[in-house]
């Protein structure tokens, strides 16, 4: 059975449903997957021959079952997909997670290797506090493609949040660096965004001191990145 989830009415069936042996904090669809091919095991009416089309589907990244994303060692509460890819096909994906690491996976999809799911780490830092949330500041290519880098605003709960450089190339090599923190709440940094002008504005707030800063970060050639409290400015 094949479902096309580019239409209005689409019902998935029952056999995607999904279970896990522990909680499940988080998911999220990946919309860079290549197109696969679908065929329907029956013909949809008696005068009709089989399906067989492609379609444009989501893959959806979760924690469980035999093609888990490994490496964790609590539980994931953060899965960023982007659209960077290695040489592979293997797809970039960034999770973050309550034992405090950010990590940077390389996924192959099961149609690239008969039917198996295969993730690779490729990175991982430690950020001082529960990665909670991941949000993409920005993606770029170069050297034709064959370098990547991206930057994400992570919200690392009672560490605050911190601005993360992810460097890598089509090969696989990943290099993880936190190019700025912020450390003025006082708890919980549950969420953080952020608005892209001459600087990096952003904004983030904390659970039980009912705090909301505003901060502003600026690149300094060379350097570390300079961030500034503007709450009162």
């Amino acid at each position: 059975m094949t479902v096309d989830l580019n239409q209005q009415s689409a019902v998935l069936p029952r056999n995607a449903t999904l279970t896990h042996t522990l909680e499940t904090w988080t998911a999220a669809f990946s919309p860079y997957t290549r197109r696969i091919q679908a065929r329907a095991d029956e013909p949809v009416g008696p005068n009709e021959e089989k399906d067989d089309r492609q379609y444009d589907l989501y893959t959806t990244i979760y924690s469980g079952g035999d093609d888990s994303l490994t490496g964790h060692n609590a539980g994931v509460t953060a899965i960023l997909p982007v659209s960077l890819a290695n040489l592979d096909g293997g797809r970039i994906v960034v999770t973050g997670s309550y034992d405090d690491y950010i990590r940077v996976y390389s996924i192959l999809d099961p149609m690239d290797t008969g039917g198996i799911r295969r993730a690779t780490c490729l990175a991982e830092q430690d950020l001082g506090g529960g990665v909670w949330r991941l949000k993409s500041v920005f993606q770029a290519t170069s050297d034709g493609g064959r370098r990547w880098s991206m930057r994400v605003l992570a919200s690392c709960m009672h560490a605050g949040a911190r601005v993360i450089d992810i460097d890598g190339d089509v090969s696989g090599s990943c290099q993880i660096s936190v190019a700025a923190r912020f450390e003025e709440h006082k708890s919980m940094n549950y969420g953080s965004d952020f608005i892209q002008k001459d600087t990096l504005i952003c904004i983030s707030t904390s659970f039980y001191d009912k705090l909301l800063c505003i901060w502003e970060v600026k690149d300094r050639s060379g350097e570390n990145m300079e961030v500034r409290d503007v709450s009162s400015s």
